[in-house]
């Protein structure tokens, strides 16, 4: 596992036009989830579909979020 930066695309699913480019994303080879900033996927039109998820951080700590569903492109791939 390793980390790394790259500049991704975040896609709405139901509206594909609807898309937003996020600059200098931490890449985490080992995570399960993407974590975008909340305002670049209001931008993108991407809205929660689940609420009050727990997650467990590397440092121990149990945080609460919401999550959605979008597509996310860098380079070429895309997820």
């Amino acid at each position: 596992m390793g980390v790394f930066y790259v500049d991704c695309e975040v896609v709405n699913v139901s509206h594909p036009r609807m898309a937003v480019t996020v600059r200098k994303v931490l890449v985490d080879s080992g995570s399960e989830f993407t974590w975008i900033p909340e305002p670049a996927l209001k931008e993108a039109g991407v809205r929660a579909v689940k609420k009050d998820l727990s997650f467990l951080m590397a440092n121990g700590q149990t945080i609460t979020r919401a999550t959605g569903y979008a597509i996310v492109r860098a380079g070429d791939f895309e997820t």
